[in-house]
C-alpha cells in the first residue's frame, strides 16, 4: 500500500464535515421583522370599521314632531295664564257695598264655600272666573252696576258662582291638557270647544 496523504481519495470523507462546518459558520443573517425588533410581537391584521350613523325611522319623526307641538302648546298655556294673573293681580278689590252684599247671599243659597276674591276690572269688561289650583277670582266691570239691573246682577254672580261650584276651571284645564296631548285629532278640538261652550 501507499502511503498515506493529505490529498487521498481515504481522506475525502472529511470534506462533508468542513463543509458543513463551514456552511454554519458562513450562513446568511437573518433579517426577518421579528428577528431584527424580537421586543415587538406581530399581531393579526387590524380590521378597520366604519362608524355607523343612526338612520332616522319614520315613527322616530313623527314622535319628536308629537313631543314638539305638544310642548310648545303646554308653554304657551302657561306662559298666557302667568301673563293674565299678574295682570288680575294687578287689579284693586271690589269695593261696592251692594255688590257684595249680594254675592255673600248669593253665596249662601249654593253652597259655595272656596275662597274668592272679587277684583274690579276696567268698564266695557266682561265678566269671567279665573284661577289654578290656589286661588279664584271673579273679575266683574266697574260699571257693572250701571249697566245691569240688580235682579240682572243677581243672574250673573250665580252664573258665576255656579262655575265654581262645579269646579270648571279644572275641567277646563283637564281638557286643555287633553287638547295638547292629542293636538293633530281636529276631533279633540272640536269637542273641547263644544263642551266650553256648553257650561
Amino acid at each position: 500500500f501507499a502511503p498515506q496523504s493529505e490529498w487521498s481519495l481515504f481522506n475525502l470523507s472529511s470534506v462533508p464535515s468542513v463543509v458543513s462546518a463551514s456552511t454554519t459558520v458562513d450562513q446568511s443573517p437573518d433579517l426577518s421583522f421579528s428577528a431584527l425588533m424580537p421586543e415587538l410581537t406581530i399581531g393579526a391584521p387590524v380590521q378597520v370599521v366604519e362608524e355607523t350613523r343612526p338612520h332616522l325611522t319614520v315613527p322616530a319623526v313623527l314622535a319628536t314632531l308629537w313631543a314638539l307641538v305638544a310642548t310648545g302648546l303646554v308653554a304657551t298655556a302657561i306662559l298666557r295664564h302667568w301673563r293674565a294673573r299678574r295682570a288680575i293681580h294687578a287689579l284693586p278689590h271690589l269695593a261696592d257695598p251692594e255688590i257684595q252684599r249680594c254675592l255673600q247671599q248669593c253665596r249662601g243659597e249654593l253652597g259655595v264655600q272656596q275662597p274668592l276674591s272679587v277684583v274690579s276690572a276696567p268698564a266695557g269688561t266682561g265678566i269671567a272666573i279665573f284661577g289654578g289650583l290656589r286661588a279664584t277670582h271673579l273679575i266683574l266691570p266697574s260699571d257693572l252696576r250701571q249697566s245691569y239691573s240688580e235682579s240682572e246682577i243677581r243672574g250673573i254672580l250665580r252664573h258665576e258662582l255656579a262655575h265654581v261650584r262645579r269646579g270648571d276651571l279644572l275641567w277646563n284645564w283637564l281638557v286643555l291638557g287633553v287638547q295638547c296631548l292629542h293636538w293633530f285629532n281636529p276631533l279633540v278640538w272640536v269637542a273641547g270647544r263644544r263642551f266650553l261652550a256648553d257650561r
